[in-house]
Order: structure tokens, then sequence, then C-alpha cells
């Protein structure tokens, strides 16, 4: 007994239809891999604006309270975090939920790194962003422009 054939045959891509493929495919992502970084980077600019401002607002609530409390001190800590320690949590006294921190050996993009017990880093897939707490402010430390476009 034969099997009639139905006119179905099984067919594989051929080479010339993956080389297409991949051709297509890599002009698409050439042109979305660019704008993906930039999204990134501006992600990160925008929660860097924000931990500042949160920062800056934890750092006058306390200011605040120690006034009303009539303690004219400015504040000398922001956490108990240990220097260059990844996964200790920033910024503990003056907001609800600390910020989880990285390394300067590791940089995690979009994240702070305390370098000294008033000294915080904020890494971005480009600059490196530094700050300081000094006379009860959260100063920028970078250049003039740099500061300038966070605020």
């Amino acid at each position: 007994m034969q099997i009639k054939s139905l006119g179905f045959r099984k067919k594989a891509f051929s080479t010339l239809e993956i080389v297409i493929f991949i051709v297509v495919l890599a002009t698409i992502l050439s042109f979305f891999i660019p704008k993906f970084n930039s999204f990134l980077e501006n992600s990160n600019l925008t929660k860097l604006k924000s931990d500042i401002a949160l920062i800056k607002n934890g750092i006058q609530k306390d200011r605040a309270k120690r006034v009303l409390a009539q303690n004219f001190e400015y504040i000398k800590s922001l956490d108990s975090a240990q220097i260059d320690v990844e996964n200790e949590k920033l910024f503990e006294y003056i907001f609800d939920f600390p910020s989880i921190s990285t390394s300067t050996n590791i940089s995690k993009n979009g994240y702070w790194a305390k370098i000294s017990n008033n000294r915080y880093v904020f890494f971005t897939g480009k600059i490196k962003y530094e700050f300081a707490l000094e006379n009860g402010e959260f100063l920028c430390l970078n250049s003039k422009d740099l500061c300038e476009d966070l605020l």
C-alpha cells in the first residue's frame, strides 16, 4: 500500500533567507541600542536629581526637628554605613527607606557609594558625581556645569 503525497513537503530556511534576516535584525538593533543607552543614562540622572531633592528635604526636616528641640547644631552624619562597602544602608538618618550602596570597585550605575564619613559618589554610565555633607548642606563637588545641570 502506498501513501499518497498531499503536496506538502518539509522546507527549511535557505541560507539567503537567514542572511537577510540577520542583516535586517542588525540594522534595527544598530538604531535601537544607542537610543536605549541614552534612555538608561537619562533615567540615572532622573534618579540622581530625585535623590538629591530627597536628601536636601531630609536634611531640612532634621534641622527643623533640632531647632524645635533648641539644638542648633548641624547634622553631622546621614547614616551609619561603612565606607566603600556594598549593600550598606545609606541616608538612613534622613530617609524612611534607605538607599542601598555599591562600592567604588563595583560602581553600579544608578547607585550611591560612601567614600568617607561625609562624602558620597553617584555612578552613571559616563560620569561620577561627588557630594559632601558640609555645615548641614549636601553639596555637589563636581564642576560648576555638572552641578548646575542637577538643580
